[in-house]
């Protein structure tokens, strides 16, 4: 009886091969991608594997559903950058999204078929639940993208769960609070200061670009949040203005820096602001300066309305502008406040 013959795979089905040496997976799947003029093929190695199973298995499934060699090759940056150029969300959604996106520099380019769940909960409990919630918004859209476009087969955004924002009272810092925060030594301190004299939240603070502060006339220009809140002016109160001129003066792209580079808010909390919470035997948050500000604003009888324009609380039409007589009003307010 003749003995039966090995079936081969005919051009094109790809082939199995077992690699020399010592490797963890041998087993390399080698695709035909083309042919050179003499008629010779082009061969691409698709995936490689612990088994010889698992390679025909994956070979299997390539054959079923075959897919672009090169979206292997494809970054979560480079969905990025494909969905935002057919993205129709609005300019101001878009830019929420990608804001969040920016706070997981780990994930950029790591190739989308490699990144595993494991990543994003990793990257995403790093970050405030709000920013929390904005990440999973904008993976679920690159996942549907690279999954339409049969980069991915699945989404993973979906077994992401943001945790629901601290609604708990904030408390202000009392003036003990105050003082030894004046004494903490720490390079990052200059910033909790520029928080209790401004009433600034910490992300607009860290997100707060050289470009957006008026050094001669003393204020900031801009925040975040609300339509108000993006429009409004900051004074720059007369004790913390040698801080703002020091870090003016570096003439980096944003205003407060780390090594010439942006502090992340996640590199605050984790370097500075544990720090300062054991120093002071307190549970209170970044946000709490800004309910210290109102507070003690109010104990140093500024006028409300003028507080309220401070903070971005203000009813101000977002297409008023301010003239230099306004920003004079805010200047001499703000320096009312006294922290005694």
């Amino acid at each position: 009886m003749a003995a039966k013959r090995k079936r081969t795979r005919g051009n094109g089905e790809g082939s199995i091969i077992k690699l020399s040496g010592n490797r963890k997976r041998p087993y390399a799947i080698r695709i035909t991608v083309g042919w050179t003029e003499n008629g010779k093929q082009i061969t691409k190695y698709l995936s490689y594997h612990k088994t010889q199973k698992d390679a025909k298995s994956a070979l299997r499934k390539y054959l079923v559903n075959p897919y672009d060699l090169n979206s292997k090759d494809i970054t979560l940056d480079n969905v990025l950058e494909k969905w935002l150029a057919e993205c129709t969300l609005t300019k101001e959604t878009q830019i929420n999204y990608v804001s969040a996106y920016n706070q997981v520099p780990r994930l950029h380019e790591m190739k989308i078929r490699d990144i595993k769940v494991s990543h994003l909960k990793t990257a995403m409990s790093e970050l405030k639940p709000a920013t929390q919630s904005a990440l999973k918004n904008i993976l679920r859209h690159l996942y549907g993208y690279a999954i339409e476009n049969e980069i991915v087969e699945k989404d993973l955004a979906i077994y992401l769960k943001p945790e629901s924002p601290d609604k708990k009272p904030r408390k202000p810092f009392n003036l003990e609070q105050i003082n030894k925060i004046k004494k903490f030594k720490h390079p990052q301190n200059d910033i909790t200061l520029i928080l209790l004299y401004t009433g600034m939240r910490i992300n607009e603070l860290l997100e707060m670009k050289r470009e957006n502060v008026n050094i001669k006339e003393r204020y900031f220009y801009g925040g975040k949040k609300t339509p108000t809140g993006k429009t409004r002016i900051t004074p720059i109160h007369n004790d913390i203005y040698h801080i703002i001129e020091k870090y003016y003066n570096q003439e980096n792209e944003y205003l407060i820096t780390k090594e010439n580079k942006k502090i992340l808010y996640r590199t605050f909390m984790a370097t500075y602001w544990t720090a300062l919470k054991e120093y002071l035997q307190t549970n209170q948050t970044p946000h709490c300066t800004r309910h210290t500000f109102v507070t003690f604003a109010r104990k140093s009888e500024l006028d409300r309305e003028l507080v309220k324009k401070i903070v971005g609380h203000s009813n101000k039409d977002v297409t008023d502008v301010y003239d230099h007589s306004d920003i004079e009003e805010l200047l001499a307010e703000i320096n009312k406040l006294k922290y005694a």
